[in-house]
């Protein structure tokens, strides 16, 4: 879980009309928040399912210069530039 995704859960939590309450250790005070808070999280985690990632609309100059200089079979060639630039697709 990322600092992000909380702050993101608590705006939208704030925004709902709600309170956010914390114990000392962290963990939010009310049952409810944090049934609120694993779904938001199992909700993000089902947004990029096993075996995809994201990946900007429009290619980076780094990944369709990895694009170019896939080298492989004749066949193969997109499969290959394709692996090429999603592997050096920026992480969100």
């Amino acid at each position: 879980m990322s600092d992000k995704m909380r702050e993101e859960f608590e705006a939208w939590w704030v925004r709902s009309g709600n309170l956010v309450v914390k114990e000392l250790d962290g963990e939010y005070s009310f049952q409810h928040m944090r049934y609120a808070w694993q779904a938001w999280q199992a909700s993000r985690a089902a947004m990029v399912p096993d075996g995809w990632q994201l990946v900007p609309v429009e290619p980076t100059a780094y990944q369709v210069l990895v694009g170019r200089n896939a080298n492989s079979y004749e066949g193969e060639i997109c499969v290959a530039i394709y692996l090429a630039m999603l592997a050096s697709a920026p992480k969100p």
